[in-house]
């Protein structure tokens, strides 16, 4: 009997516990997402119904970008056809939001990168061997199929370029929850436009080579879609400038900063 009302006792203690903590955090939860009291002349420092504002800003790290930059790096370091790297841009952001009311806004995105493929010696093995000049037994035609292997070696060497444009949808749901701070969660979901090209190492672009080099790099995809998910916070300096920073996960970048301009 002694245990049985001990046990119960405890339980009683635990579920008296467990409601007083429930309450506590339920407070807790309020006071952080409170919103602030705004003083009229701190209104600009949040997000203003019927506003205008321009975004400009740059995304780091570019996922895409570094991926295609360092395309067949390793392999190509371990083996023989790496002869230098690729380059990769930072995302480049332009968006435009309208305020719907005191949180909601609504716009457009456009983002614009380009990034380069390291340059690699493509495997030109199975075509040198078809040409057999040991058993060459004229001169001249041996000394014409001597220049064209050496040329097919040096030619077969190359990279791609990847310009990428991305269109896309915007919609932020703002907070006033931090003293002259505009916090911010937003979402961007769009489609982009990818141009490639092949580039020749040493500036023999003929038409045969191009598409041998074009046919090298079919393996590397990029998606036509694009998303990115944020939160960010954005400190107006006057009634129209501010600066912002966001933080995130997308297929493209995880964070971008810049200016703003509200009108």
């Amino acid at each position: 009997m002694k245990k049985v009302g001990f046990i119960s006792c405890l339980t009683v203690l635990v579920f008296l516990f467990c409601s007083s903590f429930s309450e506590i955090s339920a407070q807790n939860v309020n006071t952080v997402f409170q919103e602030v009291q705004v003083a009229p002349e701190d209104e600009y420092k949040y997000h203003v119904p019927k506003s205008h504002s321009l975004n400009f800003g740059i995304g780091f790290p570019n996922k895409l970008a570094l991926t295609i930059s360092s395309y067949e790096a390793i392999e190509g370091l371990l083996g023989t056809n790496y002869l230098e790297g690729g380059s990769a841009s930072p995302q480049f952001t332009m968006s435009y939001e309208y305020a719907f009311d005191k949180q909601l806004g609504i716009g457009c995105h456009i983002g614009y990168f380009n990034a380069t493929t390291p340059t690699l010696n493509f495997d030109t093995n199975s075509i040198i061997d078809e040409i057999d000049i040991e058993d060459c037994d004229i001169p001249i035609l041996c000394d014409i199929l001597d220049t064209a292997t050496e040329t097919l070696t040096e030619t077969l060497q190359g990279s791609q370029r990847f310009q990428v444009w991305t269109f896309s949808g915007r919609l932020a749901y703002h907070q006033r929850i931090l003293p002259k701070l505009d916090i911010y969660g937003a979402t961007v979901l769009g489609y982009s436009l990818i141009r490639r090209k092949s580039l020749a190492a040493d500036g023999n672009d003929s038409k045969d080579n191009l598409d041998q080099i074009s046919e090298s790099f079919q393996s590397l995809t990029i998606p036509n879609y694009s998303y990115y998910a944020v939160g960010g916070a954005r400190y107006y300096l006057t009634e129209h400038i501010g600066i912002y920073g966001e933080f995130g996960y997308g297929n493209i970048t995880l964070g971008n900063a810049g200016l703003t301009y509200r009108f």
